[in-house]
């Protein structure tokens, strides 16, 4: 698409449920930090994080902190394709535990911003992405994620609405279920654009 949307996001919050809206905070080329920003202000070691899958979540989220302004572009700038993708570390622990830890890490002196990211991982990251794991559970560990996602995310509804009936229902009624918040996050995803400030 050589002319694609953009839209700009002028609160952290807006920003971050514009982007679960339409990608994720973890793939790495589909997100660009201002360098020089993150580096002027205090911030956790990015270093302390590199074992956990996520080391780029760091400046991401340092970024976020003291966002002024966040740009989206919808559709045009990058693709993702994987063939039979394998991730043979235990999704639950890398997705959710050390996401919540890299959340709180760096975004914890703004309480309501980790609460927005927190309930934005389950909105949007295990919404998009839990089922087609299940049904290639050979290509992935899904050991047991109800234990190990309630401890951080069951105080939110939005666990049990969204994404505990895709980590617990039988294949037929939780890929039902998928086609529903599919259908939900549709509209979401027109009313941000509505809602939205769109650069020209």
């Amino acid at each position: 698409n050589p002319s694609p949307r953009a839209y700009v996001f002028r609160s952290s919050q807006d920003f971050i449920h514009a982007v679960g809206l339409r990608g994720d905070f973890a793939l790495i080329s589909g997100i660009i930090v201002n360098r020089d920003s993150v580096e002027s202000e205090p911030h956790a070691d990015f270093a302390g994080f590199s074992e956990t899958n996520l080391l780029q979540l760091g400046w991401t989220f340092s970024a976020l902190r003291r966002l002024r302004k966040g740009l989206v572009f919808e559709r045009g700038l990058y693709a993702v394709c994987e063939l039979n993708p394998s991730r043979p570390f235990d999704v639950a622990i890398v997705f959710g535990v050390n996401w919540a830890n890299a959340v709180c890490r760096y975004l914890g002196d703004d309480p309501a911003l980790v609460d927005v990211m927190l309930k934005d991982q389950l909105y949007s990251w295990f919404t998009t992405n839990w089922y087609g794991m299940r049904r290639n559970p050979a290509l992935h560990r899904l050991e047991d994620p109800v234990a190990k996602l309630r401890p951080l995310y069951g105080r939110f509804a939005i666990f049990w609405i969204a994404t505990w009936p895709l980590l617990v229902l039988p294949m037929l009624p939780a890929g039902l279920w998928l086609a529903l918040l599919r259908g939900i996050r549709h509209i979401d995803r027109t009313l941000n654009r509505l809602g939205s400030q769109r650069l020209r």
